[in-house]
């Protein structure tokens, strides 16, 4: 029984692209990061990991209580926008 299949070849090789790009974003978001996470730190939009009550440790930054009640908040106001324009953009095409 033969298994040849014809996208075997090309979903290899764009797996190894797919890897090898996510392996370069990476190492280009370690380079850029470090400015960005300093900045974050400074303007205190996030603790350092050791203040934190989540944190990413390879970073060396989290959030602590108050913060993450506040992007809570933010996430939920943002929710209720889309389900807001949503239920006005399907009251609109009726």
């Amino acid at each position: 029984m033969d298994n040849n299949n014809e996208m075997d070849a090309p979903i290899a090789i764009i797996a190894v692209i797919s890897l090898v790009g996510m392996i370069g974003v990476g190492s280009l978001l370690a380079g850029v990061f470090t400015p960005v996470r300093d900045w974050l730190l400074e303007k205190k939009i996030v603790v350092t990991a050791q203040e934190a009550l989540v944190s990413i440790d390879q970073w060396g930054i989290g959030l602590d209580l108050p913060r993450i009640v506040l992007t809570g908040a933010v996430l939920l106001g943002a929710l209720a926008l889309l389900i807001s324009a949503g239920a006005r953009r399907r009251k609109g095409e009726k």
